[in-house]
């Protein structure tokens, strides 16, 4: 269905912030860092993001062929390494 991307993208952002406040103020997580409460952070958001993904960004069945058969040719080009494109080591 129309989802408005401004309304959701909204509404995550209240509740991934409203879950790292309560994060922060768990007896459980009492102690934990900024780089630990971040992570967290982050764990929640990716979780998020995976379950709610087909949800909210629903497409057209044809996009979804059109990304099968993007995702085949890309995976066939596997092979290619970077010498393979004339970019130098490190780079």
């Amino acid at each position: 269905g129309g989802h408005d991307g401004a309304q959701v993208g909204t509404a995550l952002s209240g509740l991934l912030t409203g879950l790292q406040a309560r994060f922060a103020t768990h007896p459980q997580w009492e102690g934990a860092g900024d780089d630990e409460l971040e992570q967290a952070a982050e764990g929640v958001e990716k979780l998020v993001a995976v379950k709610l993904y087909e949800t909210l960004w629903q497409c057209d069945p044809a996009d979804a062929l059109g990304d099968a058969e993007l995702c085949g040719r890309v995976s066939r080009l596997s092979f290619l390494r970077p010498e393979h494109l004339d970019i130098p080591p490190g780079a």
